[in-house]
């Protein structure tokens, strides 16, 4: 097992924290490429539990069918990055939602009409993670499972590929994990701080190897096709907590939302 394995240090990544530092920088894509949403960066803050380290990533609480998975992008990555964390004006139950439901936040986001993306939940068999066919319409497109949900933490495999210009089709499986919890705000009120990490493994052996004098290249592009998920479901759930009723008929008009999941929404957001 690499350091990085064992000890969840990203070896890669300063570049992504000072591009995802930037004010005012128009984001990112979701899971090598999902729902976009336009905004500012929100400034990083400090970890919950004041520590200065990488956001780690429990492996073993993946499942034993897919732990291996999971494990040899850790092993072995190409691309390792740290987003550290930001405040979202927003409850907890409000973004777990939404990072349960991708193709709800991307409803959502094509109704405000600040996304062209398209993310689709695909039909599974039981005991299969959810899992969501992601196209931002713009040369990239993903496979994304939720393989590990509990309070405070998700974690994604997502296997896809991205256009970037001055390179071949990059192919890779990503793991993403995203933390977050729940605090008083001063003055009253809660927020929830949110962080996440997103590690991947290039296809090509040859762009593998050449990762890290590419990195400047490879995680500029990485850092913008995934860290969206973290811009797209605090900026979503936030719309949720402030105006539900509008939200909901966001997913009535969605023609990819179930209604089912428009119920769903309405009885734990509406009807409470």
């Amino acid at each position: 097992m690499s350091e990085a394995g064992r000890t969840g240090t990203p070896t890669r990544g300063t570049r992504a924290l000072r591009l995802l530092s930037r004010p005012g920088r128009v984001v990112a894509r979701l899971l090598l490429g999902g729902t976009v949403i336009a905004g500012a960066l929100r400034p990083t803050v400090a970890a919950p539990d004041g520590s200065d380290g990488p956001i780690t990533i429990p492996v073993e609480n993946v499942p034993a069918e897919r732990r291996d998975r999971v494990q040899a992008v850790l092993d072995d990555s190409s691309i390792d990055i740290d987003l550290g964390w930001r405040e979202v004006d927003c409850r907890e139950r409000s973004y777990g939602y939404l990072l349960d439901r991708l193709d709800v936040t991307g409803a959502v986001t094509q109704a405000r009409k600040i996304s062209k993306h398209v993310v689709k939940k695909e039909k599974v068999g039981d005991g299969e993670p959810r899992t969501w066919w992601v196209d931002d319409r713009d040369g990239a497109t993903a496979t994304v499972r939720l393989v590990h949900s509990e309070k405070g933490l998700r974690i994604y495999e997502a296997d896809g590929e991205i256009k970037v210009s001055v390179l071949p089709i990059v192919r890779g499986r990503g793991v993403i994990c995203v933390r977050y919890e729940q605090q008083e705000k001063d003055g009253g009120g809660v927020q929830t701080v949110t962080g996440a990490r997103v590690v991947m493994r290039l296809q090509s052996e040859a762009l593998h190897r050449m990762s890290k004098a590419l990195h400047r290249i490879l995680e500029d592009a990485v850092a913008e096709r995934l860290a969206g998920i973290i811009i797209a479901a605090t900026d979503v759930s936030e719309l949720v907590d402030a105006e539900p009723a509008k939200v909901r008929d966001d997913l009535r008009a969605a023609p990819d939302v179930s209604e089912e999941e428009v119920a769903g929404f309405e009885a734990r957001f509406l009807f409470r």
